[in-house]
């Protein structure tokens, strides 16, 4: 997969642009690391990249096509604290299985059992909470059929 950021801005106001004309390109298996200070817009440019908020101007292209605005997103965050990620009202089987079903030999590889699929996020430990969000992130790539819900 290859992501193009294209002459994003950003406002949270008015007066102060946080994201001004950024230009980036992401090679598929290209690895890539934000990094600057507190404040100078990391999580806010990956937020749009994602498709979770809509950058002032510019686009995203995902494989030279524009990201898509409704459904699935091939492009997923993996957020520091899971538990402010995953719906607390809904069982794990489905916050897993939103958007992919995946295959079991794929949740033995990522170490989540199938007993946590029954269970309700505050159930479980962080770590084993993250490793749900890991596979959301990584559905995509290994599960190529159409989307079930």
């Amino acid at each position: 997969m290859r992501i193009e950021v294209k002459d994003i801005c950003f406002r949270y106001d008015k007066k102060t642009p946080l994201l001004n004309n950024v230009n980036l390109t992401i090679e598929a298996g290209e690895k890539v690391a934000l990094v600057g200070p507190s404040g100078c817009g990391k999580s806010t440019l990956s937020q749009i990249i994602a498709g979770n908020l809509k950058p002032s101007s510019g686009e995203i292209l995902v494989d030279g096509a524009p990201l898509p605005r409704k459904g699935f997103c091939p492009i997923q965050m993996i957020y520091q604290h899971p538990e402010k990620a995953i719906n607390p009202r809904w069982k794990l089987h489905k916050t897993l299985t939103e958007a992919w079903e995946p295959d079991e030999q794929f949740l033995r590889e990522l170490g989540i059992e199938q007993a946590w699929l029954n269970r309700y996020p505050t159930e479980l430990s962080g770590g084993e909470m993250q490793r749900f969000c890991v596979a959301r992130a990584l559905l995509r790539r290994r599960n190529s059929s159409s989307p079930t819900k």
